[in-house]
């Protein structure tokens, strides 16, 4: 039994709050990642805001990051399987 888009959705939804509060850009660039892959998986174009918003924080906060090769490698993802109507 795999895991859903919209399970994930509900896992992630307990840090939604968390991050602005926290205000760590550390912790908000995968939530945004993670959160683009579940809406892609929807078929839900409001990924790409996330995506967009992880790959700025990313490029802002240090550009020799590890983290910003993930974000990288979730954008490569979603755009090599996005679904074109």
């Amino acid at each position: 039994m795999g895991c859903t888009a919209p399970a994930a959705q509900l896992t992630l939804a307990p840090l939604e709050p968390y991050i602005p509060n926290c205000a760590r850009i550390t912790d908000a660039m995968p939530l945004n990642v993670l959160t683009a892959l579940s809406l892609h998986r929807q078929r839900d174009e409001g990924w790409r805001g996330g995506l967009a918003a992880a790959l700025d924080a990313a490029e802002l906060n240090d550009p020799e990051s590890p983290l910003l090769l993930f974000v990288k490698t979730g954008r490569t993802y979603l755009l090599a399987h996005c679904v074109t109507a």
